[in-house]
């Protein structure tokens, strides 16, 4: 394993939403909730935290790209949770959305490279290094440049040969 980039969840909430994407109460009784994806696991997870914290937003929609689910936030319909790397091109793009860190700090996304013990090592290496240098050059700066608080929260990782 070659962990490549650790990154937040985010609370993202359209533009003309007035209230603050932090207050998830509030944000999640006047929008509907649209997941994205297929993963039971880690929507048990949301679930868990919101229900914890006295949430439990409506969810009418459920779709399988992050494009699909960012268009209904910036169509007002509701509002999502999803890592900056699903926000980004949107972002880079000029579409405009209120966004906040989950408040759940544990919960983040390992992006990693994977090969069997002993194999693909070299193959490894170089997607772990590709990967990295978009990720500096291409999507941290834009981040950077638009969303200043997230962007300080993800970490890349230096290749550790795999270990």
């Amino acid at each position: 394993m070659a962990p490549i980039l650790t990154e937040p969840f985010l609370i993202v909430a359209p533009e003309s939403y007035k209230g603050d994407p932090r207050a998830i109460k509030p944000l999640s009784e006047t929008l509907d909730l649209i997941r994205f994806g297929r993963d039971p696991f880690m929507h048990s997870r949301f679930d868990q935290t919101l229900k914890a914290w006295g949430i439990s937003p409506t969810h009418h929609y459920h779709l399988d790209t992050h494009a699909a689910v960012l268009e209904m936030v910036a169509s007002g319909i509701g509002w999502t949770i999803l890592p900056p790397l699903a926000v980004f091109r949107a972002i880079a793009r000029g579409d405009r959305f209120r966004v906040a860190p989950y408040p759940e700090t544990s919960m983040k996304r390992v992006m990693m490279v994977i090969a069997r013990e002993g194999e693909g090592t070299q193959i490894v290496r170089v997607i772990h290094t590709a990967a990295s240098e978009a990720l500096s050059n291409k999507v941290i700066p834009v981040l950077k440049q638009h969303l200043p608080e997230i962007a300080e929260m993800m970490q890349l990782h230096d290749y550790d040969g795999g270990k």
